[in-house]
């Protein structure tokens, strides 16, 4: 859960009111945790004094056991697109305290809280859940359609996205993200890929108990530059709300290629790239950095740098919070984080 702090309680703070379109527990704040699990996150109040915080937090699911089919779902019908926020003439600084650092910026691969902080920044799904709730909106495909019979979905993607290399997000570029999760022959399948295997079933060229293929996606293609077709054994009603995990953020291929599937997300010399509001320029052992994606497709983030400092000690982070040294905090791990709830100088937020 996340913390604020009012400007009445920030005389000790010097750093400016970040404003930002991406909320650290606003937007889309979803920390890898087990479901039922709270995440407790302090943030300084002044540090929200104009607008919502420009940092994600997202809240993947560790996968089931197995994947189960259900009937067919009606066929989707997006009928909005997240307005991009109004720019602003200045940017500012947002600096947030995690309590251990990330081991690796690989959605698909990283099960720890600080690495899916920290990737909800530089990552985009195809779809995603509208802050809040559970209710699912459109992403990096603008609209999608399902056949009559729940076994064949096309997603359209969005036009002129580009990911921080500058690669293009195109069909293909999809595509290859969904053959290194599911199939085991691609180059870049290097892991075990625990979110495929509990939400989809396993992986191609594998059988159930009863021979049927474990793999709930059977096929996947690029049907021309902005339109990818999945394939499914049979219908999948949770299929929107599975990619919709952050697990399933789209990466640059080039950059995995680059890199080398082993080593990419490790390290600051084998950054994370994908398409998200903010982009890695450092990463130390007790600090990442980011800086705002000013080609963003949502718009322009607010914050200029974003910050993640790793403070171990609960109460060494909280004192960071309580000066200004940082705006944000988790805070699961603070003993008697409940006696903030009433403190007006700090805001509570369970995620």
């Amino acid at each position: 859960m996340p913390w604020t702090h009012d400007s009445a309680c920030s005389a000790r703070a010097n750093h400016r009111p970040p404003t930002a379109d991406r909320g650290l527990t606003v937007d889309r704040a979803r920390p890898r945790r087990p479901i039922g699990a709270l995440v407790a996150v302090l943030l300084l109040l002044s540090s929200l004094a104009t607008q919502c915080i420009a940092i994600a937090t997202p809240t993947p699911t560790p996968p089931p056991p197995t994947a189960t089919a259900t009937p067919a779902p009606p066929t989707p019908t997006p009928t909005a697109t997240p307005v991009p926020p109004s720019p602003t003439p200045e940017s500012v600084d947002f600096a947030f305290g995690l309590d251990a650092p990330p081991t690796r910026l690989d959605p698909a691969l990283a099960l720890d809280e600080a690495s899916a902080w920290v990737s909800a920044q530089i990552y985009d799904t195809l779809v995603r859940f509208k802050p809040g709730t559970t209710e699912i909106e459109p992403g990096l495909a603008e609209t999608w359609t399902v056949a009559p019979d729940g076994r064949t979905w096309e997603f359209t993607l969005r036009e002129g996205v580009r990911f921080h290399d500058g690669t293009p997000l195109d069909a293909q570029a999809v595509v290859w993200n969904f053959r290194r999760w599911m199939d085991p022959q691609h180059p870049a399948h290097q892991g075990d890929f625990p979110f495929w295997k509990g939400m989809f079933g396993g992986f191609l060229g594998e059988t159930d108990l009863e021979g049927n293929p474990a793999s709930l996606v059977t096929a996947v293609e690029a049907v021309d530059a902005r339109t990818v077709r999945l394939t499914l054994y049979q219908p999948f009603a949770p299929l929107l709300r599975n990619l919709a995990m952050p697990a399933f953020a789209i990466l640059s291929p080039r950059a995995v290629e680059t890199q080398g599937p082993s080593a990419y997300g490790t390290d600051a010399a084998h950054p994370g790239m994908g398409t998200g509001p903010f982009r890695l320029v450092d990463w130390q052992a007790d600090r990442i950095v980011l800086r705002a994606n000013r080609a963003y497709w949502a718009g322009q983030p607010r914050i200029g740098t974003l910050v993640f400092r790793v403070i171990p000690n609960a109460e060494a982070r909280l004192a960071a919070l309580r000066n200004g040294e940082i705006q944000g905090m988790v805070a699961t791990d603070l003993k008697g984080w409940e006696r903030f709830r009433d403190d007006s100088c700090l805001r509570v937020v369970l995620r």
